[in-house]
């Protein structure tokens, strides 16, 4: 595996905190073939001055010096980007705190920290320099006033192609997510619950309106189903694949576009409770589409390691392991975040290298290890030929890794 030091041409920003990176081919108009945006915080998720970051480059490889995305934010920290790519515009998806925050761990050197989400929002260009004003998908206000947190793409049911116009429906997923804390001191909602369901539109983004949540099959759980990612499973079904506690992956099925969802159980994955990418491949037939999953190959709750790449032939119901992005790492390290995107044969794969301080450890504690060189953290992306990936076994391949911030 060829890994490949920061570049001169891009200038790490000073961020200690660097995740949720997703990237996407820009429009004709753009100076840039692409985009590349993740969330970042000077020392920890959630600070006050966390913010969204984005790079561009001409060939995926060799990336801009990251721009500074916070003329965005209208009232808090910004969260979690994704990108959808229409034919004259990108589309970013984002959330924004909006109240509810978690108290200071003094202890740990903690300061007080957005809980994660808020209203979900976005914005659109032509170029993805100039973007449009931010408009609400959904208020944090709905359904109790719980935060609203997005992580993967949206699906176009029914797209004539990649980069065409999309007839039918938008299917973006989401989940609301009560904060862990004393809530009532805090802003937060006192007594919600929380859920995860897609976000429906039959207009291009015009409107907008939630699908049912999603329920666990008797038997199975209690877990939260966060950060759900949904693809076409074939025969007019969708399916959605969502991180658990329970040391594995969950999935659940729609037949009717994402309005309503059957209960959620276990996928057949492994999973530390880390989010799992889901995308369609091209080269899938009508009835059975090519599924890719990326995700993290380990039941370890909290040890994102072994982030790996699996492709199904039958709807999602068997996975072949075919590339493994990045092997086993210290338990203080992780590789996490993946988010993919395919232009012909080529699949990238964005993910971000994190260096988790272990309790009692923090940033702002001068008792603990200093955190390793930036050169080990960070946004990467892996490029996957493939013309050279037998898609039918489990054969590992070599990718080519590249650093974008």
């Amino acid at each position: 595996m060829l890994r490949l030091p920061p570049s001169g041409d891009i200038p790490a920003p000073p961020h200690l905190s660097r995740s949720q990176p997703v990237m996407a081919p820009l429009p004709e108009a753009s100076p840039w073939r692409w985009i590349a945006v993740w969330q970042a915080a000077g020392l920890i998720e959630g600070a006050d001055d966390q913010t969204l970051m984005a790079s561009f480059s001409f060939d995926a490889r060799r990336w801009s010096q990251p721009l500074d995305m916070s003329d965005l934010r209208e009232h808090g920290c910004l969260w979690s980007p994704v990108l959808h790519r229409t034919r004259q515009r990108v589309w970013l998806f984002y959330s924004e705190s909006v109240s509810c925050k978690r108290p200071a761990n003094k202890g740990r050197g903690i300061p007080t920290r957005w809980s994660p989400g808020g209203t979900i929002k976005y914005v659109q260009s032509e170029d993805g320099v100039a973007w449009s004003k931010p408009a609400a998908v959904l208020e944090q206000s709905r359904d109790g006033g719980v935060p609203k947190v997005i992580a993967n793409q949206l699906l176009a049911v029914g797209a004539v192609d990649a980069m065409g116009p999309a007839r039918g429906r938008w299917v973006l997923p989401y989940w609301q997510e009560p904060p862990k804390i004393d809530s009532a001191a805090r802003g937060c909602a006192e007594s919600a619950s929380g859920f995860s369901a897609a976000l429906l539109s039959g207009d291009h983004g015009r409107t907008w309106r939630r699908s049912a949540p999603v329920s666990i099959r008797e038997g199975f759980g209690p877990t939260e189903l966060l950060e759900g990612a949904v693809a076409l499973a074939g025969n007019g079904t969708l399916l959605q694949v969502f991180r658990s506690q329970e040391g594995e992956l969950y999935r659940s099925s729609s037949a009717d576009g994402g309005s309503t969802w059957s209960p959620a159980e276990p996928l057949g994955l492994p999973n530390p409770n880390s989010k799992a990418n889901l995308i369609n491949l091209q080269g899938g037939d009508g009835t059975k589409p090519l599924l890719a999953l990326a995700y993290n190959h380990n039941s370890t709750q909290g040890v994102r390691n072994n982030l790996r790449l699996a492709v199904s032939r039958d709807g999602g119901t068997t996975w072949n392991l075919v590339a493994e992005l990045e092997g086993m790492a210290e338990d203080d390290i992780m590789m996490h975040y993946p988010t993919m995107t395919q232009e012909g044969c080529r699949l990238f794969i964005t993910y971000s290298a994190f260096y988790r301080l272990l309790p009692p450890c923090a940033p702002t504690n001068p008792t603990c290890p200093p955190t390793p060189p930036r050169s080990q953290t960070g946004i990467r992306i892996a490029e996957v030929d493939l013309q050279r990936l037998d898609l039918r076994d489990t054969t590992r391949m070599v990718l080519s890794h590249y650093t974008a911030d």
